[in-house]
């Protein structure tokens, strides 16, 4: 049964092992130490069976369910069980399909049996970490910073060629959050931490890298990008020399847990 949804944390050897002072509460953590910690969670509120069925998801979509069975089924080699694809293993990618399904489903649960409160989950085990000059950015502005600098990473991506930025649509969906249909991604975007983190930058003269984030038609920022920060939306130039900026920028003292 799945419950809820959240961002998940890379475990950091320490920080998310379980300490003496939590094995005095739980003692079954002796047994399993280690965390997965998230963030931004919304869980069904209720017993377990308020949640969603894989097992529906899978009757559903059967190969489309999962990222790994889609390709299978379309290069036609390899599993397409989409039951194997799952057995064993401590999570599997959804495909696009299987991730609107779940979402809906998901939403409707929400809807129908509450959801629990985000700080009785804060509450839980959550260590103290120490201040970083992020600190004074919104969560939203902190968790697209980490999306963003992210990019840099995908092996798609290429600095000279702007058809292999993100979309907007991408980035929202990247940040847990299911994009709009149609028009208006560009203001959930900024909604989204986009005007925060945009705001935040420009206050501390840093590289302007919410303009990595794109329009899928255009392959270029939408206009608001380009007026916020005081320039015009012709200026290409500008804007393709912040992004070099900010892919050879130390952004790592910037990034902080969501």
């Amino acid at each position: 049964m799945l419950y809820g949804r959240a961002i998940g944390l890379h475990h950091v050897p320490g920080r998310d092992d379980a300490t003496p002072e939590d094995l005095g509460r739980r003692s079954w953590k002796e047994h399993w130490p280690h965390y997965i910690r998230v963030r931004h969670s919304k869980f069904v509120a209720g017993s377990l069976k308020n949640g969603v069925s894989l097992n529906e998801l899978m009757d559903t979509l059967k190969s489309d369910s999962f990222a790994s069975t889609q390709r299978n089924a379309e290069d036609r080699t390899g599993n397409v069980d989409p039951r194997r694809a799952y057995r064993q293993k401590p999570g599997v990618e959804l495909s696009p399909e299987g991730a609107l399904w779940l979402d809906e489903k998901l939403t409707n649960a929400l809807h129908r049996y509450g959801q629990i409160a985000e700080s009785d989950v804060e509450a839980l085990d959550w260590p103290q970490f120490d201040r970083t000059p992020a600190d004074d950015l919104s969560a939203n502005g902190a968790r697209l910073l980490r999306v963003l600098v992210q990019a840099f990473r995908d092996p798609q991506f290429r600095i000279v060629d702007p058809r292999t930025f993100p979309t907007y649509a991408g980035t929202v969906q990247a940040m847990g959050v299911p994009p709009v249909r149609g028009p208006g991604l560009g203001g959930q975007f900024e909604r989204e931490g986009g005007l925060d983190l945009n705001n935040w930058l420009r206050a501390r003269n840093l590289p302007a890298i919410t303009g990595l984030v794109i329009r899928s038609d255009t392959k270029c920022p939408g206009d608001n990008y380009f007026v916020s920060n005081g320039r015009a939306p012709t200026e290409t130039q500008w804007w393709l020399g912040e992004i070099r900026r900010s892919a050879t920028f130390d952004w790592l003292p910037y990034l902080r847990l969501p």
